[in-house]
């Protein structure tokens, strides 16, 4: 990969490895594919949220990025001025990639929020199964992400 780092999302799709996200010397939003008969990474568009222990799975050509931990941003004031605080927050968005389009959009968030979840595809759905909650208790609970749609204007 061109950013080292752990906790990420791995899946496969068509034969190509996609990794996103992830902790190393940061946190990432970076998205990167391996075509293994290429031997080589090349970088994708980021995501729209750096995080870290969220699930990748890949369904009808498109790529699912759930849950994880982000960074959330506070204006705080502390002795009459401004600080900017940056704290960890447990996520419920999910992201979705189109690798024809190759954007990123948001889809129907998560129920719960989750981060180091399994996350697979089931009879043609899209699972997210157990990981951990904001307060860092596991979670016995999974739920179906709704799939997503993407219409074009033909002109």
């Amino acid at each position: 990969m061109q950013h080292c780092r752990s906790a990420l999302g791995v899946t496969a799709l068509n034969g190509i490895i996609f990794a996103v996200g992830g902790w190393g010397d940061s946190l990432h939003e970076e998205a990167e594919m391996l075509d293994p008969r290429q031997g080589k990474w090349i970088s994708l568009p980021s995501m729209m949220k750096a995080r870290f222990g969220c699930g990748l799975a890949a369904i009808d050509g498109l790529l699912y990025a759930a849950g994880g931990y982000g960074m959330q941003c506070l204006n705080s004031v502390l002795f009459s001025f401004q600080r900017f605080t940056r704290f960890l927050i447990c996520d419920v968005q999910v992201e979705v990639y189109d690798p024809r389009a190759c954007r990123w959009t948001t889809a129907q968030p998560l129920l719960k929020k989750r981060y180091d979840a399994g996350v697979t595809v089931f009879r043609d759905q899209v699972v997210v199964v157990g990981g951990c909650d904001e307060n860092k208790m596991d979670l016995s609970s999974a739920e179906v992400i709704p799939r997503i749609q993407f219409y074009f204007d033909l002109i």
